[in-house]
């Protein structure tokens, strides 16, 4: 992902009602239609996230977290 953040998704919170997948400007939320026929969030695709938080800010369930990046690029010293 882009930002500084890693947005996390629990599936057991998540109700599925889709408000994460389409407030999300960089089509991030990954769904995947099921045997009953209906579409599933099935997780966030952390290569086109750009850790907006839209996706956080928006769920009714709280099934959306943050967690700060871990590695070179989020503890690198400024210049």
């Amino acid at each position: 992902s882009w930002g500084e953040w890693d947005m996390i998704w629990d599936e057991e919170k998540c109700t599925d009602c889709a408000q994460c997948w389409y407030i999300c400007p960089d089509f991030s939320i990954i769904r995947e239609k099921g045997e009953d026929g209906l579409w599933h969030m099935k997780g966030i695709d952390i290569l086109h996230c750009k850790s907006c938080q839209n996706c956080l800010e928006i769920c009714p369930v709280e099934a959306i977290s943050k967690r700060l990046k871990q590695g070179p690029a989020s503890c690198a010293a400024p210049e």
